[in-house]
């Protein structure tokens, strides 16, 4: 039997380290004009993606708060995988 955490988190989480580290953002992002990118403008490697997604939990559930306390407005994700949610003004909303 599979652990019910993994069932919850697991494939969530790999669903979306799959579509940011392909196109740098997920469908919900993309309907909003979002996107992920690193430090160089493109979408975020494997790993990058991965550490994102992976800390994507802590980040919401023990520190909601850290976003409020830096200037860049950066959450402890993004911090740690050095990405940056932009909005995206190449692609239309209703793509």
């Amino acid at each position: 039997m599979v652990c019910p955490i993994v069932l919850y988190l697991g494939i969530p989480l790999t669903y979306a380290w799959r579509c940011i580290m392909r196109d740098g953002r997920t469908p919900a992002m993309k309907s909003r004009g979002l996107r992920v990118v690193d430090e160089f403008g493109a979408p975020p490697s494997a790993l990058r993606a991965f550490v994102r997604v992976a800390l994507l939990p802590v980040s919401v559930l023990l520190c909601f708060w850290y976003p409020f306390t830096r200037r860049e407005r950066l959450t402890v994700h993004d911090v740690v995988s050095k990405t940056y949610l932009i909005r995206d003004t190449s692609v239309s909303r209703n793509d």
